[in-house]
């Protein structure tokens, strides 16, 4: 117990010494590069290697699409990102590589919007693409119904 007792006593002296020698923790390193919560950090600063795709979804009204599909497609992997709107419409896909080609496409109850393409050589960081719902041409409804039978 005498050995916990000189720990603590040991623990304050060097506390109070420290205090009273006017030691701060401003180094030059903290005072550029201060602690930060995780939430919080990388927040203010930007890939430069990845960009954002964002937009509204409207209907052929041009009214905001509260819960459209909006599908994000990566032409070198064939993989697809899928985001559901809010109430406003609003969509977002952040951390994209610049060196892939997209395709984004939004659908809502039979509608769907025409694919928009975001392309390798768009450099921009921050890319708006606002996609609106268009009802179904005639000829595509005949190609999606299927075929009649002869009843010969």
């Amino acid at each position: 117990m005498s050995w916990v007792r000189l720990a603590r006593v040991a623990f304050l002296a060097t506390a109070c010494l420290c205090c009273a020698a006017g030691q701060q923790p401003d180094s030059a390193y903290e005072k550029n590069n201060p602690a930060q919560p995780w939430f919080k950090k990388n927040r203010s600063k930007k890939d430069p290697s990845t960009r954002t795709v964002r937009g509204v979804v409207t209907d052929p009204r041009d009214n905001p699409v509260d819960g459209a599909v909006v599908q994000l497609r990566d032409t070198k992997t064939d993989t697809t990102l899928t985001f559901f709107t809010k109430e406003n419409g609003a969509y977002r896909f952040d951390g994209l590589s610049k060196t892939v080609d997209y395709e984004l496409r939004a659908r809502h109850r039979g509608l769907s919007s025409p694919v928009r393409v975001l392309r390798e050589l768009d450099n921009r960081t921050d890319v708006v693409m606002n996609l609106q719902l268009e009802s179904k041409t005639q000829e595509e409804a005949e190609n999606q119904k299927p075929p009649s039978q002869d009843q010969n």
